[in-house]
């Protein structure tokens, strides 16, 4: 019974689409009685599928509503693949608004290119 439910687990799109529906304001209100500020669950799996599949993870990154939530996904999501993909990284950063992280993932992409970048996808 409890290897049934371990697919369900190797599943990214589905339980991103699942967390997806938690609404960002019930989100930041449950976020805000904790001792240490946590992101949406949405951010930190997409980071992680970016690791094991950055085409797929970016095309469900268009799924997100434009609003912080997408803004917080699309930083995670190009500053984890930047040291691989700096030019696919660099690609997102129109879409992101003018903050320090914004101005760190410039800085990451850049030393990436100085590096090469392993373009691994």
């Amino acid at each position: 019974e409890l290897s049934s439910h371990r697919g369900d687990l190797d599943d990214r799109k589905k339980w991103a689409d699942w967390f997806l529906g938690i609404d960002p304001g019930d989100w930041n209100s449950w976020i805000a009685t904790r001792p240490q500020r946590f992101k949406h669950p949405v951010v930190h799996m997409l980071s992680d599928w970016a690791r094991e599949d950055a085409a797929a993870s970016s095309s469900w990154l268009e799924k997100i509503p434009p609003g912080q939530l997408r803004d917080e996904a699309t930083l995670e999501y190009a500053w984890t693949i930047a040291d691989r993909d700096p030019e696919r990284a660099a690609g997102y950063l129109d879409q992101l608004p003018a903050t320090s992280g914004k101005q760190r993932l410039v800085g990451k992409i850049e030393e990436a290119r100085q590096h090469g970048g392993s373009q691994v996808r």
